[in-house]
């Protein structure tokens, strides 16, 4: 594979038209065309590692949001906890805690994860029962 071919793969896997690439390497169109269904595994396969490094990115950041929410939580309860609540207005904490709570909640409802029972589907066959973050008690 030359230099260009690999410089192809990687301008069409980052989503680049068959025009773009043609213009930027100095090719015809139908030489990037061609490359395409020549290099189709290769174009798959940068694709999916891409996705998978995205995938994964994504759920670093949510992992990070769901742990910052729960610290908020963790220190509006402490708070709440030292107020002196005969001349204190707790109200605010009140409302910011249900606020985090809820999407605490949220976040909870979309992650699941695949467990090693295994459930029957209509079908009779063996599948793995999927549980969300929420279903999991403390």
């Amino acid at each position: 594979m030359t230099q260009k071919q690999q410089q192809f793969i990687e301008m069409r896997a980052m989503g680049l038209s068959f025009n773009e690439i043609a213009k930027q390497l100095k090719i015809a169109k139908s030489t990037a065309i061609a490359w395409s269904k020549l290099f189709s595994r290769e174009l798959d396969e940068l694709r999916f590692v891409r996705m998978v490094a995205l995938k994964e990115s994504y759920a670093r950041s949510v992992r990070s949001e769901y742990e910052t929410l729960l610290n908020h939580l963790k220190r509006i309860d402490d708070a709440i906890a030292t107020v002196d609540l005969s001349t204190a207005n707790i109200k605010d904490l009140a409302q910011v805690r249900n606020s985090i709570i809820e999407q605490l909640e949220r976040i909870e409802a979309k992650v699941t994860t695949a467990t090693e029972l295994r459930q029957q589907n209509v079908f009779g066959e063996a599948e793995p029962v999927e549980v969300s973050l929420k279903e999991i008690d403390d």
